[in-house]
């Protein structure tokens, strides 16, 4: 359910201006778009394998739907229920592209979360967004997806933040209900100590 998700609401929407690319689907001649033929490629090969992993499951839908796309000559075209069960095959996995996107997708997702709580629509261009990655590693792959970022945020420009102290502040304030019964006594050293404390530090340990 998860992967037709993905599919449909982020593979197929944005594949969309490939899909619809002017030129021919089929050959290498003047009009072929290599990359309008690999994302249909790619698409034609997630549905079929689909198909075929639902068969036992739904076996009269997805004979309809692989007798809509099976292509001719393909072995056992004629039914679904002719094909090999599909295996997964690791050394296709390019984990690189599999955490690039799921940065990109995870980006965009909180990016609009912050527009709506703001009350303002993504078809209003904003100048930035301003983003805090959660290790060196997505920090390295961020500009590989910035700019799907940026087509998804509607936005001019994507800004890695480097420190949190620049967007935002923390106050510490303790809940008097807890502390009391518990450090009795010492509750005044304790609040001279929460006074003293850097509140960004105990923010960042909590968040550890």
């Amino acid at each position: 359910e998860s992967f037709v998700e993905f599919l449909s609401n982020w593979y197929v929407r944005r594949s969309r201006r490939r899909f619809w690319k002017a030129g021919v689907l089929i050959g290498t001649g003047p009009g072929a778009d290599a990359d309008k033929r690999a994302a249909y490629a790619t698409l034609y090969e997630c549905l079929v394998t689909l198909t075929r992993l639902l068969a036992p499951f739904i076996p009269f839908m997805t004979e309809a739907m692989h007798r809509n796309l099976a292509a001719p000559g393909d072995k056992g075209g004629e039914s679904v229920h002719n094909e090999d069960y599909p295996e997964s095959d690791p050394s296709k996995v390019d984990r690189n592209l599999v955490d690039a996107t799921r940065l990109a997708m995870r980006l965009s997702s909180l990016g609009r979360a912050a527009r709506s709580k703001a009350g303002i629509k993504v078809r209003q261009p904003l100048e930035r967004v301003l983003v805090k990655l959660r290790s060196v590693d997505e920090t390295s792959i961020v500009e590989t997806v910035a700019d799907q970022v940026r087509d998804e945020l509607n936005v001019k420009e994507v800004v890695v933040l480097e420190n949190e102290r620049d967007v935002s502040s923390f106050e510490i304030r303790p809940n008097m209900d807890l502390i009391g019964p518990k450090y009795g006594a010492d509750v005044p050293a304790l609040m001279a100590a929460i006074a003293d404390a850097d509140a960004y530090d105990v923010s960042a340990k909590v968040a550890e």
